[in-house]
């Protein structure tokens, strides 16, 4: 707390896990399916970021605040033989490594005990970019080597709320 009025907040965590999990995958091979429990590596890391500023005043307050997570899987596929087929094996995918961002703005303003306005507006960014796992048996390949995703979010809220007669609300 820098005042009365003013406060800065941070926040850090990390995670990390590692092991196996169950998996349930289905191998098909020609007509013949088997359905299999597989023991799933698990080695990841996530990162959590949170910093905040806040303002409260006799009439209004203020705050803006930060949020970021880095989400990192060294694992990038599990591989199998195919019970049916011993010179035959499967690959599926791991959960991509991504980030997201996010920063929020939020206000609000007392014009008297009964009429205030409270405003509220975040922007979010979630990339993800890791490589595609490909079949070098294709003929043409995959047009590009990763997704190259990038989710954007924007929200703004205005809300003005009144009480000019006892148990009358307007919004």
């Amino acid at each position: 707390n820098f005042s009365p009025q003013w406060e800065l907040t941070a926040s850090y965590r990390h995670e990390t896990k590692n092991g196996t999990k169950p998996i349930g995958v289905v191998s098909t091979l020609s007509t013949f399916e088997s359905t299999l429990i597989l023991p799933d590596p698990v080695d990841t890391s996530t990162d959590q970021y949170n910093l905040g500023l806040n303002y409260t005043g006799d009439k209004g307050f203020a705050q803006a605040a930060f949020h970021g997570a880095l989400f990192r899987n060294k694992v990038n596929s599990l591989t199998w033989q195919d019970p049916s087929n011993l010179a035959a094996s499967s690959t599926i995918s791991s959960a991509p490594s991504n980030q997201f961002h996010q920063l929020n703005l939020t206000g609000g303003y007392n014009f008297s005990p009964a009429t205030k306005l409270v405003m509220n507006g975040s922007y979010g960014r979630n990339t993800q970019n890791a490589g595609f796992l490909t079949d070098p048996q294709l003929p043409l390949g995959i047009p590009q080597p990763s997704l190259n995703g990038v989710v954007v979010t924007e929200d703004f809220n205005l809300k003005l709320t009144a009480r000019p007669l006892k148990g009358l609300n307007l919004a």
